[in-house]
């Protein structure tokens, strides 16, 4: 009997490895932004990456990617790779500031998969409701950050790669969501296996960081064996997560998963900024009050009840 998942299922798996990756990502990035080696650990991160996709695609057994089909996915992969480099940034900076911003990525990705994926269909006032409430709860759950220091590079970078990986998700979902739309073309073969959108997609990517890393002139960074064995894990979890992620998308809208990935690892990564790395300071530079906790409470509240409310869509 083949055992069945639901996207809920699959996105509770995702958010278990990108949680935990969350943790050695932000430790990777304090360590080699001090060195000044953030193109150095973006190489390392791909090339475990594709390895492990190519892994994957021979053990299947499977024939060769369409030509076609791996330029246009690993377009996506290369630019995705950028998105990334600046992720390595933002997160060296402040992890819990950052991923409070990611509901901005949902905002752009389901405007263009409402644009041009026919994804409004699947809209009600029900699901609004709960993409509207996932989306508003982390922004009001932000405080005040007068803070300068950095303050530049760190909004420069989020931007960046919140536009990146908005976009990225956008194609990622074109690329899956027509096993359900079978649309055609005559040219793309729509409904991209997994096998072979990881494989485009990382090829790409790590062809990206190799430019990244020429152009960056990398340093000659000491690695201690701890750095190698965590840089080796984070790979495993970024093929890992991008493909349950492109696996869920195949499932259901981005409309639905996209909110829900954003609440899931948001609450997670704060509790990990806090609790792991001192970043609750950051966040209370402003003397704690009874009105900043009350909206926090009613923040966390919003994230709960939005995310609930798509779960249980239809």
């Amino acid at each position: 009997m083949q055992l069945e998942f639901s996207w809920q299922m699959i996105m509770l798996i995702h958010l278990s490895i990108g949680i935990c990756g969350t943790i050695i990502f932000k430790k990777l990035a304090n360590e080699y932004f001090k060195k000044k080696g953030i193109a150095n650990a973006l190489f390392f991160q791909y090339f475990v990456a594709v390895i492990a996709a190519i892994a994957y695609k021979m053990t299947l057994g499977e024939g060769l990617v369409p030509l076609n089909v791996f330029l246009m996915v690993a377009s996506v992969g290369a630019i995705n790779a950028l998105g990334a480099y600046y992720q390595w940034y933002s997160y060296a900076f402040s992890l819990s500031r950052t991923i409070l911003l990611a509901p901005l990525m949902n905002i752009i990705t389901i405007s263009l998969a409402v644009l041009f994926l026919n994804e409004a269909a699947v809209w009600n006032y029900y699901l609004a409701f709960g993409v509207i409430l996932a989306i508003l709860g982390p922004i009001l759950y932000q405080a005040e950050n007068k803070d300068k220091i950095r303050q530049r590079l760190w909004m420069f970078s989020t931007a960046a790669l919140i536009i990146i990986f908005s976009i990225t998700q956008f194609a990622m979902r074109a690329f899956a969501s027509f096993v359900q739309m079978p649309l055609k073309t005559g040219k793309v073969p729509f409904g991209i296996p997994v096998s072979d959108f990881l494989l485009s997609f990382y090829i790409g990517a790590f062809l990206s960081s190799v430019l990244i890393l020429g152009l960056k002139k990398g340093n000659n960074v000491e690695t201690t064996k701890r750095s190698m064995i965590l840089l080796f894990l984070l790979g495993l979890g970024i093929i890992s997560t991008t493909g349950t992620l492109y696996w869920a998308l195949s499932i259901a809208e981005a409309s639905k998963i996209t909110p829900v990935q954003s609440a899931g690892l948001i609450l997670g990564s704060i509790l990990i900024g806090w609790l792991g790395f001192g970043e609750v300071k950051e966040l209370t530079k402003i003397k704690a009050n009874k009105k900043m906790t009350a909206r926090r409470i009613i923040a966390l509240i919003a994230s709960i009840i939005g995310v609930a409310l798509i779960l249980t869509s239809k």
